[in-house]
């Protein structure tokens, strides 16, 4: 996590430059060594997606050189530490110049032992050298640094240390940037799992229940450092069942609450979910993805989970699923998430992955205040009085009966996990059927009120790209740069609509579906409604689509 922490404070440095960045992290499953990554984009427009290409580079160790040679571009320039290059890579020199690319040594470790330091400062020496590198002022990474270390006096003196003795090491800059006139509209600097409890804290979430599974823990430690400020309740249960319990009842009483996991922690919480099923309390649940089966893959990324949103459950009710796909698309869709819930009565699972979770950049500051808190409760003082108990699960043509809080009218029904007449008592007649019948009915009101998928780009294209989640993001760069490219994306992903869908197909002569797993689960979700894209492109690898993916894909057709 060092070198992750060097990636946050560059990125910082960047935006008080007012460049727009992004930083990704790749790291091994591992308490201690392993292979670490840190890749940062930045530039003048706003950075969408992700890059495995790269013009300058620090290697530090020997583990990532064959990454390094790979994706470095001819041309460019790379700052390592390994004192043995020329013999224990005797082609590497020759390579380096053979592609024009400068090779600049730092002796980190010789820095590190003469003052006395631990082998973690030197990915300390890794901050000055990119700092010094791209001409980023001294005073920058100061003010980056102090923000993290400064309350750690020790700490603090040690990187100033560093600080003086790097800058003796390369006399002058390899790039030249100059600092952007700064904006007027107000920019932030987050992950998406922070935008994501920004946006349960916006949707007036008042309970916080988990069990830490990465990659959402990070959602568990904002909200538990924020708790102070915030006031909401935070328990770190002992396992999923718990976690998941707590919030269900605490959304049956009247305060909205949370819980989010991954998908090994989901499958322990299905048989909660059912249970929101039946006796209709809303319900809000998160699956930050990564790749399965078991613990397969924990530190990578994953679009795998969607069929275990749709069914990962026993019995027939509904529910809406819907897929996160950027900070901003974490922030709100969180809010709509808990309105949607208590408006229908039913769970919502709000999928999202690694890469949107961890991956942190600048963007535009959002607008708060803007998606209203819609209870759907009955708290009128004469309604609560003429309330009867059949009233809770009264059957309807739009399968949503009333809704009360239990303790805000005299009025009572039962709610328990068996089938149940209007006013909630046991009923296992044949006649249960038509409860049934009700609660499935809500999926045709649901999938009436969801959006419709949006098109970004031209309605028509030479290439056409239908996703969901982070693979957004590398097609977003790519429109901005070709105009002949265009996308349809689904927020909404259960209930499908296909009405935008069906004419995005039929407008583009060309339409690829795109997804990060292995069994094209959206593409089946369309197919049930007789919809087959011909062109197909899937990735499972635990890592997201880089822009040279869908790059690669448009050369080749």
């Amino acid at each position: 996590m060092w070198l992750a922490s060097a990636g946050d404070i560059i990125l910082d440095a960047l935006a008080m430059k007012w460049y727009h960045a992004r930083v990704d992290r790749e790291f091994n499953s591992l308490i201690k060594f392993g292979k670490t990554k840190i890749s940062i984009r930045f530039g003048e427009k706003i950075i969408h997606g992700a890059s495995t290409t790269y013009d300058f580079g620090i290697w530090v160790g020997k583990t990532w050189l064959s990454f390094a040679m790979e994706h470095i571009q001819d041309g460019s320039v790379l700052i390592h530490n390994f004192e043995k290059r020329e013999t224990a890579f005797p082609t590497l020199v020759s390579d380096m110049k053979a592609r024009n690319i400068s090779l600049y040594y730092i002796p980190t470790r010789e820095l590190i032992h003469s003052m006395n330091l631990h082998h973690m400062f030197e990915n300390t020496f890794v901050i000055w050298a990119i700092a010094h590198a791209l001409d980023i002022e001294k005073e920058l990474i100061v003010e980056a640094l102090h923000k993290r270390y400064g309350k750690k006096e020790k700490l603090w003196k040690a990187n100033l240390g560093c600080l003086h003795k790097w800058y003796e090491c390369i006399d002058s800059p390899l790039f030249t940037l100059e600092t952007k006139t700064k904006s007027d509209q107000p920019h932030i600097l987050l992950d998406g799992n922070t935008a994501l409890a920004l946006g349960a804290l916006h949707a007036g979430v008042r309970c916080y229940y988990a069990y830490p599974m990465s990659p959402s823990t990070s959602i568990l430690s904002y909200l538990a450092k924020t708790a102070n400020k915030t006031g909401i309740v935070i328990k770190q249960a002992e396992d999923e069942i718990s976690a998941i319990q707590m919030t269900i009842w605490s959304m049956y009483a009247g305060a909205r609450a949370l819980t989010a996991t991954s998908g090994g922690g989901f499958d322990l919480m299905t048989e909660t979910i059912s249970l929101s099923g039946i006796t209709e309390v809303p319900l809000v649940a998160v699956i930050v993805q990564r790749p399965g089966p078991g613990t397969w893959l924990p530190t990578r990324t994953a679009q795998w989970d969607l069929h275990l949103a749709i069914h990962g459950w026993h019995g027939e009710f509904a529910r809406i699923v819907i897929a996160v796909s950027d900070q901003q698309s974490a922030f709100e869709l969180t809010q709509h998430a808990f309105n949607l819930a208590e408006a229908f009565q039913v769970p919502v699972i709000l999928l999202s992955e690694k890469v949107i979770a961890e991956s942190r950049r600048m963007l535009p500051q959002f607008w708060q205040n803007t998606i209203d808190i819609d209870r759907h409760l009955v708290t009128d003082a004469t309604q609560l009085k003429q309330l009867e108990s059949t009233d809770r699960y009264v059957i309807t043509d739009s399968g949503v009966s009333k809704r009360w809080l239990p303790w805000t009218s005299e009025t009572i029904f039962f709610c328990n996990g068996d089938e149940h007449h209007e006013d909630g008592t046991l009923d296992e007649s044949p006649g249960a059927a038509d409860m049934i019948a009700k609660r499935i009915r809500k999926l045709k009101a649901i999938r009436n009120m969801l959006p419709d998928p949006i098109i970004y780009g031209n309605k028509t294209a030479a290439h056409s790209f239908i996703w969901r989640w982070s693979t957004k993001n590398a097609v977003l760069d790519l429109i901005e740069q070709w105009a002949d490219i265009n996308y349809l994306h689904f927020d909404y992903v259960y209930p499908l609509k296909t009405k935008v869908l069906e004419q995005f197909i039929e407008n583009n002569t060309h339409v690829c579906i795109a997804e990060n797993n292995a069994t094209w689960q959206l593409h089946q979700c369309m197919q049930q409604h007789e919809i087959t894209i011909e062109h197909t492109l899937y990735k499972w690898d635990g890592r997201p689509f880089f822009i040279e993916d869908i790059q690669k894909y448009i050369n080749n057709n």
